[in-house]
C-alpha cells in the first residue's frame, strides 16, 4: 500500500480545501487528502490517479500520478535433503523460481536472520544430530515471496566396535565383536 497525494494535496486558493480521488478502486478514502491504496495484481500494473482539490471559493486544482504494482512472486522450488549422519557431508541447499530472482535464505521463520543471499546454501549442520530447518523467499522487482521451508535431518553417528585383538592357538575360536557391536544411530541395527 502507498499514501496518495502531496505534502500538503491541496494548496493556494483561501486554504479551505475539499478533495476528491478517482477512481476510487482500491482507495482507504476518496475524499481523503492522503488517501491509502492497496491493489492486488496478477502481473505488472500502473494505474493512474486523478486528485480533483475545490478550495472555499470553488476554485479547482487537479493533478495526476501513476502508481505501478509489481505482483508477489510465487514461492521458490527447494527440496528437503536425503537425511545426513553426524559426521557426513554438509548438503548443498538449492533453490529456483522466477528468472532474475533474487534468493534469500533464512534460519528463523520470521525471516529476519538472513544466512545467504543466492540460489544456493550450505549450512553448517553436520557436527551435530537434529532436526533443522531454513526458509528460502524469491525477490523479483523489488517484491519478495513468502518462505519455502526446507528441512535438514542430522542422524546421530553409529559407532562400530569390533572388539579387542587376540592373538589365538590354531584350532581355538573367539567371539568377536565389542560389548555393544554397534552403538549410536537410531539403535536398529
Amino acid at each position: 500500500s502507498v499514501a496518495l497525494g502531496g505534502s500538503p494535496t491541496g494548496s493556494g486558493g483561501n486554504g479551505s480545501y475539499t478533495y476528491s480521488w478517482s477512481p476510487t478502486t482500491g482507495l482507504s478514502n476518496s475524499t481523503a487528502s492522503n488517501p491509502i491504496l492497496a491493489r492486488t495484481v496478477a502481473s505488472v500494473t500502473t494505474f493512474t490517479y486523478t486528485v480533483t482539490v475545490t478550495d472555499g471559493n470553488l476554485c479547482v486544482g487537479t493533478d495526476q500520478v501513476d502508481i505501478t504494482f509489481n505482483p508477489i512472486p510465487a514461492i521458490p522450488t527447494a527440496a528437503s535433503p536425503t537425511p545426513i549422519c553426524v559426521g557426513g557431508t554438509d548438503p548443498t541447499l538449492t533453490a529456483s523460481g522466477a528468472g532474475g530472482a533474487v534468493f534469500n535464505w533464512y534460519s528463523d521463520a520470521s525471516l529476519t536472520t538472513n544466512v545467504q543471499t543466492g540460489a544456493s546454501y550450505t549450512p553448517t549442520v553436520s557436527g551435530v544430530a537434529g532436526t533443522y530447518q531454513y526458509y528460502v523467499t524469491q525477490t523479483v522487482l523489488g517484491c519478495q515471496s513468502a518462505a519455502r521451508v526446507v528441512t535438514v535431518v542430522v542422524n546421530p553417528a553409529v559407532v562400530a566396535a569390533a572388539g579387542s585383538d587376540a592373538t589365538l592357538c590354531s584350532g581355538s575360536s573367539v567371539a568377536l565383536g565389542g560389548s555393544p557391536t554397534g552403538s549410536g544411530g537410531n539403535g536398529s541395527y
